[in-house]
C-alpha cells in the first residue's frame, strides 16, 4: 500500500507564543478509530503537531479521489495540562454542548 501525505494539523495557543503542549487529539475512540481504519488513514503526532497520511490499497489512485471518499472526521481534543483554564478564557457552554472547529 502506498501512503500519501494529506495534511499537518497544528494547534496553537497564543499564551505559549504559538507553541502548543496542552492538547492531545483522541483518535482511539469510536467511531473515529473505525473510520480511520476503514479509509487507511495514519495519524502521527510530532512535536505537538499531527501528520495525516492516507493509504491507497488499489495503487495508482489520485489523492483527491481518496479524500473524496473520506467522510467528515470528528475527533475529541483532550487537555493534558491540568491548569489549562488558568490561562485560557473559553465561553461557557452547557454540558450537552461542545465546541466544533472545522476547516472548509
Amino acid at each position: 500500500m502506498q501512503y500519501y501525505e494529506w495534511l499537518e494539523l497544528e494547534i496553537q495557543h497564543e499564551y505559549f507564543g504559538g507553541k502548543n503542549k496542552v492538547l492531545l487529539l483522541d483518535f482511539k475512540a469510536e467511531p473515529i478509530a473505525q473510520l480511520l481504519r476503514d479509509h487507511n488513514v495514519l495519524v502521527r503526532p510530532n512535536d505537538g503537531n499531527f501528520h495525516f497520511s492516507i493509504g491507497d490499497t488499489a495503487g495508482g489512485g489520485a489523492i483527491a479521489d481518496l479524500l473524496q471518499a473520506l467522510p467528515t472526521c470528528i475527533f475529541m481534543v483532550l487537555l493534558i495540562d491540568p491548569i489549562f483554564y488558568n490561562y485560557t478564557a473559553l465561553p461557557e457552554i452547557a454540558q450537552e454542548q461542545c465546541f466544533l472547529f472545522q476547516h472548509d
